[in-house]
């Protein structure tokens, strides 16, 4: 148990040096100046701390659940590097996290819209890499999953909004994605972040 606290105290480390995992002055100068190379490598360490607490204790949903967003976080400053084939694969993992844990705990709301989450990623990306057939897909099953916990939480707004921009992104799946290929890759963070 040693290690796990000596990582979780460097994790809070890496958070308190900059908010979030990243020191402000880099990683926000860097992120405001489109150049999420820069905070790439911060991303890339939390991440692999995540990964060494989520190792340590399997059992551990909070530690699993930072390692997915580990994940996640690391797909979408992939995607605006324009490296989308590291992105997707980024995804996936991120995703393979998050259904583990729902299908776990069904119940759980949260883990449930974190997997919703993961289908839009998923969805999104997919949709850049010219598969529009499994973008529908990851993109119907977000969807359904939105409409389970708007009916479980009908005045919830976040959950309301976020299922509209699947909504949205679901309908203009066929023209989307063809018009994000007629992009530059600096172009595509813009586009995807306004769905």
């Amino acid at each position: 148990m040693g290690a796990a606290v000596n990582l979780a105290s460097r994790l809070c480390g890496i958070a308190r040096a900059g908010e979030i995992l990243l020191n402000e002055n880099t990683f926000h100068s860097a992120y405001q100046k489109e150049q999420p190379r820069a905070a790439l490598p911060y991303f890339q360490q939390s991440a692999n701390i995540a990964d060494q607490l989520a190792k340590l204790d399997p059992a551990n949903t909070e530690w699993q659940r930072d390692l997915s967003v580990g994940y996640q976080q690391l797909a979408h400053i992939n995607r605006e590097i324009g490296d989308l084939e590291s992105s997707h694969a980024w995804y996936l993992k991120s995703f393979a996290i998050a259904s583990t844990l729902s299908d776990k705990d069904p119940v759980n709301a949260s883990l449930l819209q974190d997997k919703g989450i993961a289908h839009f990623d998923l969805g999104k990306i997919l949709g850049l890499l010219k598969r529009p057939g499994e973008a529908r897909e990851q993109l119907t099953l977000a969807d359904q999953i939105y409409r389970r916990l708007i009916e479980r939480d009908s005045t919830n707004e976040e959950l309301k909004s976020e299922c509209e921009e699947v909504e949205a992104a679901q309908k203009r799946c066929p023209s989307q994605f063809a018009y994000f290929h007629s992009l530059s890759p600096d172009c595509i963070r813009d586009e995807c972040d306004a769905t």
